[in-house]
This record gives C-alpha cells, structure tokens and sequence, in this order.
C-alpha cells in the first residue's frame, strides 16, 4: 500500500502516475521499475506497471505482473479489473469473465468495471445479459463514451443496426476524435450503405491517427470500402 512505501518512494511513484496520466508510458514504467527494484513486493508499483503493458498492448506482461499484485493485495478491484483486461487483450475470455466478475463483487458501484464486465458478457455470447447491464451503466452515467461504445457492439451483433450507429454516434459525442469509436461508426454506416458519411469519419481518423498504427491501416481499408 501507498503507506507502506518510505517518502521517497511515494514521490516517485506520483511522478510515475503523473507520467502515465500524461501518455508517457515509457517514462512511467521506468520509474515503476526503478521502484520495484527497492520494493519488489509493493502492489502500487506492480499494478501501475501492470496497467502499463496493458496500454502497451503486451498482454502476458502485463499477467505475469498483475497476477503478482492481486497476489499481494486481493481486495483491490481494480487490480482484478486491469487483470481482466489483460486476460481480454490474450483472447482468454474464461479467465478474463472471472477478473471482471471478482472486481464488480468487490465494487459494483464503479463504472469502468461495469462496462467491462457488460464487454465480457458479450464476448463471452451473453449479448442480451450484456445490453441489460450496460444500460444500467448508462442509467447511472451518459457520459462515458466507452459505455455507449460496448452498447453499440452488441446491438449490432444482435442486428439491430440503426440503433447501434445511435449507440456509436453517443459514443462519439462522449469523446469526438476516439479512434476506435470512429472506427466502429464508420463500419455501421458503411453497413448501412451511407458511404458519404462513412468516407468523412475515415479521412478524419486516418489523419488522427499514426501511419501504420493498427488504426491508421483500418480507418484506410474502410476509406477503400467507402469510396
């Protein structure tokens, strides 16, 4: 815990929050790092790290590292919700389900673990069970873009189109230039033949994007489709 950690270490770990809040991933996981060096046990330190290679897209990393700090500290629902989202990025969808179930019981008033566990419902095939919880996360907050975005998911898995580009279209008012929620809007539309204004979404998520980045190759594919 934060109060276990000498001054100097509770220094630090906030300059490596304040880095990863700024996106400087890089810079955060080597002050974790450094930290851990001194405190290898310190789940802060272990769970920030972990969170990291989730961002950096580094699944079995990121595991290896969470399992430790859940390991450490197994009341800390935010621990077992990165740990889901790692177990999610590795396609492990059992093990993911079970992450995600065990922070919501630990806290099932926090929102981010409310739409992940509605996410992993419908991954795991129960989309109805899933659009139930996540309008009750949206009930409780309309503004988080990613609540609107998982919603969007399932109705158009189980085929209700419209309503899904709706769902993105919210998702997109929660945050206007969040790739991935341009990218799922302009795939509704292109599904819905409305190549105009898919094209427009496209082009502006291609120059948002980095060239090459898993984005920037989607948002071109879809600008083909489009034109």
């Amino acid at each position: 815990m934060r109060n276990s950690l000498p001054p100097k270490f509770l220094a630090m770990l906030d300059k490596g929050v304040a880095c990863h809040q700024a996106g400087d991933l890089n810079g955060a996981l080597n002050i974790y790092n450094t930290i851990l060096r001194k405190k290898p046990l310190n789940p802060d330190a272990l769970w920030l790290k972990g969170a990291v290679f989730v961002q950096l897209e580094q699944p079995l990393k990121a595991i290896k590292v969470l399992q430790k700090a859940v390991k450490f500290r197994p009341s800390d629902p935010m621990i077992w919700n990165d740990l889901g989202m790692a177990y999610e990025a590795n396609l492990d969808i059992a093990l993911s389900r079970h992450a995600f179930e065990k922070a919501f019981s630990l806290d099932p008033k926090t929102l981010v673990i409310r739409i992940n566990r509605a996410r992993c419902l419908f991954l795991d095939g129960q989309a109805d069970e899933a659009l139930i919880q996540i309008d009750s996360a949206i009930a409780l907050d309309g503004t988080l873009g990613a609540a609107h975005n998982v919603r969007g998911l399932i109705l158009k898995k189980i085929e209700k189109v419209q309503d899904a580009a709706k769902a993105f279209s919210s998702a997109m008012l929660c945050e206007p230039q969040n790739l991935e929620f341009m990218l799922n809007k302009a795939q509704l539309l292109i599904l819905l033949k409305q190549f105009n204004e898919s094209e427009k979404i496209v082009l502006l998520a291609r120059k948002l994007s980095k060239p090459g980045s898993k984005y920037w190759i989607n948002a071109t594919t879809m600008l083909g489709v489009s034109l």
